[in-house]
């Protein structure tokens, strides 16, 4: 008996944003197995973009941008991070 090796992959519906300060999107995660879980998120800067539940506001005007992850842990265990780069102005 073959046993299965397919793993869950992970995506989000937007990979790049651009929004002024003020401005807010949803991010979310889809999994090629079809089912739901749940995420940590994080900003690599949170004086720049705040995150909440796949909600990221902009908050500040940077020239850097502010990477956005969300980190999964599949069925299988594995722990998986998907990214959005996130580009604020004023």
């Amino acid at each position: 008996m073959a046993e299965n090796t397919t793993s869950t992959t992970f995506s989000l519906n937007l990979t790049e944003v651009y929004l002024q300060v003020g401005d807010s999107t949803k991010l979310e995660i889809t999994a090629s197995d079809g089912s739901t879980y749940d995420a940590e998120w994080a900003s690599s800067n949170e004086e720049v973009v705040s995150v909440e539940d796949g909600k990221i506001t902009a908050l500040k005007a940077n020239t850097d941008a502010v990477i956005v992850t969300a980190t999964v842990k599949s069925n299988s265990g594995e722990t998986l991070t998907v990214e959005c780069t996130v580009t604020v102005s004023e």
